[in-house]
Order: structure tokens, then sequence, then C-alpha cells
């Protein structure tokens, strides 16, 4: 394999990293807090995606404007969500996920009221890709990549550095103890759903770009989240970063060499073997 092929899988891998840790991260999160696997995390994503469309294509919104904005609307649509649905069944978190199932269904629906059937395409930033060792790079791809790295490092740097993600992580490793130093379940639960939404609004505006957007946009993305999460181990943020870097090189890695359409099938044999061995994934509470 020449050294140019081989640097467009690793950059490739490395940008898929990135996307599915900021995908996948609000996820784990939501997981590790409120106990409930949110499947209408994917029609955030989707909320996110058509936001951009609004403010930047239809409307010429500089696209940082309209990433920040998109994620400010959905990490609002998410604290409604964790309000008026996951608050209430904060101590059965099985409802919390046949809500979370049914909300994916009319989220949905509401998208195509709005915006009808037809797909809409959100264009690139910056169009044109620029050549190194006979290897062509999309130039946007190499500006979103130093960006949404930030954006995670941000995410870690909260929980690792500051009171408040102190405060997360403790109630992610055992929410009865975390309780019992005087840490708001409550407070905790609607800071993570904003940050949650906040990330897969960004998460949205940013995997849209250059591709079509319809109601459907968010199932597609779920699945590999899931994925993601629960081999990293579910409510473990390194877990999901791990995870993130393993499935997105190999994702890569599997498009440029075998073939895309066995993309999922390669991921799912994956899922399976890991937690064979592994059940609770590379880093879940036990």
């Amino acid at each position: 394999m020449e050294f140019g092929y081989a640097l467009q899988i690793f950059v490739n891998g490395l940008s898929l990293s990135f996307t599915y840790a900021l995908m996948a991260i609000g996820l784990s999160l939501v997981f590790g807090v409120l106990r409930v696997f949110n499947f209408a995390h994917g029609e955030l994503l989707m909320i996110g995606g058509y936001a951009v469309w609004v403010l930047f294509a239809a409307n010429g919104v500089p696209f940082p404007i309209a990433a920040i904005a998109a994620a400010a609307l959905v990490a609002g649509v998410a604290l409604t969500i964790e309000r008026g649905f996951f608050r209430p069944t904060r101590t059965d978190p099985f409802r919390g996920f046949i809500i979370s199932l049914g909300l994916m269904s009319v989220i949905q629906v509401i998208a195509l009221l709005i915006f009808g059937p037809l797909n809409k395409t959100v264009p690139t930033i910056i169009p044109g890709r620029i050549e190194f060792l006979s290897t062509s790079f999309s130039i946007q791809r190499l500006i979103l990549m130093p960006v949404t790295a930030t954006v995670i490092a941000g995410v870690w740097f909260f929980l690792e550095r500051t009171r408040l993600g102190r405060a997360v992580r403790a109630c992610i490793e055992d929410r009865e103890a975390a309780s019992l130093q005087g840490i708001s379940q409550k407070k905790l639960s609607t800071l993570v759903m904003a940050i949650a939404g906040g990330l897969a609004g960004l998460a949205g505006g940013i995997i849209s770009q250059g591709i079509s957007i319809n109601a459907y946009f968010g199932a597609n993305f779920i699945i590999k989240a899931f994925i993601v999460v629960v081999v990293g181990g579910m409510g473990s943020i390194g877990g999901t970063m791990v995870a993130s870097l393993l499935f997105g090189f190999l994702d890569s890695t599997i498009s440029s060499l075998i073939n895309p359409r066995i993309i999922i099938l390669v991921d799912v044999v994956v899922l399976l073997f890991i937690l064979a061995f592994k059940p609770r994934g590379f880093f879940g509470r036990e």
C-alpha cells in the first residue's frame, strides 16, 4: 500500500472517530446520569442538521453562527424532553427508554410535516481539495477536524477539571453516594441533557455538510452511536472515546480497502465479539 493512500485512510479514520465521539458522548452522559438510553438522541442530531440548513443554506447565515445557534436550539429541545418526559420517569428507566422510542417517532413526524419528505442539502463550507503525496484531501474535512477535536477536548476539560464536571462523574460512578454528598440529581440531569443536546445539535450541523437531510437523518446515526457507547461501556466517557477511535479507523479501513456496504455488518460483529468477552464493554461499571 502506498504511503499516500495509507495517510488518506488514517485521516478519514481520525475524522470519523471525532464525529462518532461527538455523536456518542452526549448519549453516554445521559445514560450515566439519568440511566436512560435515549433513542431520540438521533432526532436531536436531525434537528441540528435542519437548523443549519435553515440558517446557513436557506438564509445565508455564516456557518459558525448557524452551528452555534443549532447547538443552542437543540440544547433547549433536550431540556424540554428532560423536564417533560425523563424527569417524571427518573425512578423507572425502562419507562424512560420506551418514552424515548415514542419521541423518536413523534419528532420524525413533526419534521416531515414542517420540512416535507424531500431531502434538504447543506452545501460544503469550503469546497475544494488539496493534493499531497498524490492523494487528495477535502479542505473542509481538514478544517472541521480540529474544530470537532477542540469541542471534545472542551467536554473532557469540563468533566475532569471543573467542580460541576466532577459532580457529573461522581453521579455516573455512584448516584446514591453522590446524593449523600449533597449533589442534586435534578440539577445534574438538567445540565447533562443540555450538554448532550448541544453536542447533538453541533454534530448534526457538522455531519450535514455536503449530504442530504431528511426526517430519518438521525435514525441512520443512532445505531452507530449505540454501538460506540455499548462497546466503550455504558456511561463511560473514556470508553466512548476509545470505542470511537476503534470504529472510526475500522470503518475507514473497510470503506477504503474492502466495501463500504459491509461497514455496519462488521461493526455489529465486532460489537458481539467484544461483548462475548467484556459484557459491560471496555470500561463499563461492574
